[in-house]
């Protein structure tokens, strides 16, 4: 039978963050050790950046490519989806009425994908304009930024290492 892996991980910096998701093995929870950071679209210099991390915030690392990381990106970080593909609940949230919903950059059918939401899923509404809707999307947001700029804090274990506020590291700026 299938387990799955569930950790809470609660982060206090600038903001705070706190999410539940399945942790495979191969996840490291990394702190940015230099200011002004560019999360990028891809692995590649020259893919168009999202926005920028500040030295001692955390990241959640899901994957790696070469020189670099994927992340999943704090909530100040936000997005777009396109009006047909959404069904407004209240004044300040949405439910997602598509499947697998792509998160956008920017509001345009060109910009890039920078996440995806299931049927169902609830999501809060920063602005809105006539054809895309700008929402917070965490932690839906994923972006990749250059290895040597982030610490490894901690590993995940080979058995079933969850991460937990209990043994998340002091902040010390």
């Amino acid at each position: 039978m299938f387990k799955i892996l569930v950790s809470c991980l609660l982060i206090l910096t600038n903001y705070t963050f706190t999410f539940c998701e399945e942790i495979p093995k191969y996840r490291r929870l990394g702190k940015i050790n230099k200011d002004e950071i560019n999360v990028r679209t891809d692995s590649t210099l020259n893919a168009s950046i999202l926005g920028y991390l500040k030295k001692g915030e955390y990241v959640l690392i899901i994957d790696e490519k070469y020189e670099w990381y994927k992340v999943i990106l704090p909530p100040r970080f936000y997005a777009y989806v396109y009006h047909r593909y959404i069904k407004k609940v209240s004044d300040n949230q949405l439910m997602v009425i598509a499947n697998n919903l792509n998160l956008r950059s920017q509001p345009s059918l060109k910009s890039p994908i920078i996440g995806k939401v299931n049927r169902g899923e609830l999501l809060n509404i920063i602005d809105e304009g006539d054809e895309w809707i700008k929402v917070k999307a965490f932690p839906n947001l994923v972006g990749w930024v250059y290895k040597s700029f982030v610490d490894i804090i901690r590993e995940a274990d080979k058995d079933h290492t969850t991460f937990e506020e209990s043994n998340l590291p002091a902040i010390t700026n």
